[in-house]
């Protein structure tokens, strides 16, 4: 605009539509509200703040199809209490907005919460959001009902989570997401799913997990680094990714790593594809099936996984509670427990793997479990040098059923074959 106004508010006041603000350095105290479309632009996000009140969002923005906010800090706005709540920092709702190289940092409730918007954020930071008084949400991003792009973006330090998709359609891209209460979540709102792509991200040091996809939702994970995530306050979870509750996702090409828990948990009907990923040192698990999930697990490295503090488990892979599931061309070795594990009502088909140098190979049945049916074909694998056996059938389980041939088990401490030696087929190998 060509002149000068005493307050940012009064800029945008008297705004035509398209016109462009420049702010001049300086901290400005005020919380703004904008209605029509413009683009906000301050010398640079370290020279220019704008410094809401504690109470209220620092920007609102509604029903505009056309606003650019652009170089400046947002910080000490408040998104109010309540089940639905705004953003503290950024409060967006019907409108298409773009940000880029901002600081959104120490808000209440959500550093930006966008709903029914279209949005775009690139080259930005969010960081030190904080919960609201009553202890809910904390979140650098939430998108409700939205369309966003987050692009080359640092979102750390935020107490409730990185990154909330309800209901949305996301693509999040070359991100660093880091340090924060949880990281990535992607799920329903008002029954409507949501749909995201999670691609060349780093994903580190979050709580609880790296990413959830829940709810009906779907994920695309791609080409990710997600490591050192964290267990809570009461020790539990901290794993790299977790689909549950119908969720489903395509895991490619990630490396899954050093996570305080399972390094992918999929439970409660998941359906996810897994192919060509590095699960490297994680807890308990390297990948954990259950609850009637659907998983195809493709050409792998799942390695190294540890024990826990108690010093149990560390399992590459564990199957259970009618968990369907194909594995096929994996490297899996250097696992504490075992490399595969087949428990209640499994079924599995093991092609093609290479099983090495684990505590055991494959264990079919789990001893302290009664009623166990699991059904393994397996076939075309190399199991050899673990230190317990080859493969182990639970001897007191007579529904358990193998079928398979062509395997090469040789030099497996314990023994190539263990358990009930005629739930074995001839050609199975290991001496069948």
């Amino acid at each position: 605009m060509p002149q000068d106004f005493p307050t940012i508010q009064a800029a945008i006041t008297a705004a035509r539509g398209g016109d462009t603000i420049l702010i001049a350095p300086g901290t400005y105290s005020e919380s703004l509200k904008i209605t029509q479309s413009l683009t906000l632009q301050g010398q640079s996000r370290d020279a220019v703040t704008l410094q809401g009140n504690r109470q209220d969002p620092t920007v609102t923005i509604t029903r505009v199809q056309d606003v650019t906010i652009t170089d400046l800090t947002i910080r000490d706005g408040s998104g109010g209490t309540g089940d639905q709540g705004r953003g503290g920092g950024l409060h967006i709702e019907d409108s298409a907005v773009t940000l880029r190289n901002l600081i959104v940092r120490n808000n209440l409730r959500n550093g930006l919460l966008a709903r029914r918007s279209t949005l775009t954020v690139r080259d930005s930071q969010f960081s030190s959001n904080q919960f609201d008084p009553a202890g809910k949400v904390g979140r650098g991003i939430t998108l409700v009902q939205s369309n966003a792009t987050i692009e080359n973006s640092t979102i750390s330090g935020n107490a409730g989570g990185a990154v909330g998709v309800l209901g949305s359609q996301a693509q999040i891209r070359g991100n660093s997401v880091t340090d924060n209460g949880f990281g990535i979540d992607v799920f329903d709102n008002e029954g409507k799913a949501s749909k995201a792509v999670i691609e060349n991200n780093t994903i580190a040091r979050n709580v609880e997990e790296g990413i959830l996809v829940s709810d009906k939702s779907e994920a695309e994970i791609v080409n990710n680094r997600i490591t050192d995530n964290k267990p809570d306050a009461k020790g539990e979870f901290g794993d790299g990714i977790a689909v549950d509750k119908n969720g489903r996702a395509t895991i490619r090409d990630n490396t899954i790593s050093d996570n305080a828990g399972v390094g992918l948990d999929l439970s409660e009907n998941a359906h996810a594809t897994l192919e060509n990923n590095t699960i490297a040192r994680n807890v308990e698990d390297g990948i954990f099936v259950t609850d009637n999930s659907e998983v195809q697990i493709l050409n792998n490295r799942i390695i190294d996984t540890k024990a826990n503090a108690q010093g149990k488990f560390g399992r590459g892979i564990a199957l259970t509670d009618s968990a369907r599931v194909t594995i096929t061309s994996n490297t899996i070795t250097g696992n504490k427990e075992y490399g595969i594990g087949l428990g209640r009502a499994v079924q599995a088909t093991i092609l093609k793997n290479t099983i090495s140098d684990n505590g055991g190979g494959i264990f079919i049945g789990f001893g302290d479990v009664s009623g166990e049916t699991a059904q393994a074909e397996i076939s075309q694998n190399t199991i050899q040098n673990n230190s317990d056996c080859g493969v182990l059938v639970d001897s007191d389980e007579p529904q358990i059923r193998i079928t398979g041939q062509g395997n090469n088990i040789t030099d497996n401490r314990r023994g190539n074959l263990c358990g009930d030696m005629f739930k074995f087929p001839p050609g199975f190998g290991g001496g069948r």
